[in-house]
C-alpha cells in the first residue's frame, strides 16, 4: 500500500506555486518539493500537486498497488470522489487527473486536516525558494 500526502501554497501575489509531496511504501519515504511558474489559486494548486504526484507514481511505476491520496482541500477531494466538475474552472484539472487515477490498481482520495499535513506544507512551501 502506498500513502501520497499532497499540500500546495501559493506566493503572494499568485505568480508561483510550490508543492509538496510525502509519498509512503513499505518502511520508506520519499519527499517532493516541487517550484511551478504558474499563477494558480489554492485550489488549482492543489489540484496540480495530485496530478504531479500521480506522474510521480506513474513514473516510477508505483501505480500497480493500492494508493491512498490525502489532501488538505475539501474542494478537490469532493470533485475527485464525485468524479464530476461543481465549477467550469475545476473540468481540466478533472480531465487531466482522472484518467491518471485510472491508471492506479485501486485507490481512495481522503480529507486530511492542514494541522495534520504538515510536512507537505513544509515542503510545498521550501519549494516557492526553489527554481523551477
Amino acid at each position: 500500500m502506498i500513502k501520497m500526502y499532497i499540500d500546495a501554497a501559493c506566493s503572494i501575489p499568485p505568480q508561483r506555486i510550490g508543492i509538496g509531496i510525502v509519498i509512503y511504501k513499505d518502511k520508506q519515504q520519499q519527499q517532493l518539493s516541487i517550484p511551478l511558474n504558474k499563477a494558480l489559486n489554492n485550489h488549482e494548486a492543489e489540484y496540480e500537486a495530485i496530478y504531479q504526484g500521480l506522474c510521480y507514481l506513474i513514473e516510477k511505476e508505483l501505480h500497480h498497488d493500492i494508493v491512498l491520496i490525502y489532501s488538505d482541500s475539501k474542494v478537490v477531494v469532493t470533485a475527485l470522489n464525485r468524479k464530476s466538475a461543481k465549477n467550469s474552472w475545476q473540468q481540466p484539472y478533472l480531465d487531466k487527473i482522472l484518467p491518471l487515477l485510472n491508471q492506479l490498481h485501486h485507490y481512495y482520495i481522503e480529507w486530511f486536516s492542514d494541522k495534520e499535513n504538515k510536512m507537505p506544507d513544509i515542503l510545498a512551501k521550501r519549494a516557492l525558494t526553489l527554481r523551477e
